[in-house]
Formats: structure tokens, C-alpha cells, sequence
């Protein structure tokens, strides 16, 4: 399951940067949680999801990327806070 999860992260990152707007990015995560939940996946695997998600944008440096790449990054790390905040009960 891990090496599936890190698949989907690595998929919906690439959405990330190569989104047009930081609605596109914030639809993006919108959907992988929703989609997540469609197949029954436990809240706390939708927790590590976000967790690990974040853990490699942090990775990621500034100067690898053109800008606009650069922004969305950060917009995604800022996006996937807020969903992990509105989902705090989750153990």
C-alpha cells in the first residue's frame, strides 16, 4: 500500500506543477481526498497521504524549477495544510 500511496503522491505533485492557477492545485488535492475516500481508504492512510505529500515538496529546491513551478509548490504545501487542519479529528 505504501508503494502505491507514494505513486498517487508523486502523480498529484506533478498535477502541481503543472497547474495554471492555485484553484487548479487546491481542486487537485480536493479530488485525491475525495477519491481516497471513495475507495474506502482509513483516515489515517489519508492523514500519512497528506503528511508524505508535503514531506517531498519540502525536499524540493527553488532553483530546480522555473518559477511559476516554484510558486505552485509552495501553494501546495500552504493547500495541503488546510486540508490536513480541516481534518484534524483524525487519529
Amino acid at each position: 500500500m505504501a508503494l502505491i500511496i507514494d505513486e498517487y503522491c508523486y502523480a498529484l505533485i506533478n498535477k502541481f506543477l503543472f497547474a495554471d492557477s492555485p484553484d487548479e492545485i487546491h481542486t487537485s488535492i480536493y479530488t485525491a481526498i475525495k477519491e481516497l475516500k471513495e475507495y474506502k481508504v482509513q483516515p489515517y492512510i489519508i492523514k500519512r497521504f497528506l503528511d508524505t505529500t508535503i514531506e517531498h515538496l519540502q525536499q524540493y529546491k527553488s532553483t530546480d524549477y522555473y518559477s511559476q513551478q516554484w510558486v505552485n509548490i509552495k501553494m501546495s504545501i500552504v493547500f495541503l495544510n488546510q486540508f490536513k487542519s480541516s481534518i484534524a479529528d483524525i487519529r
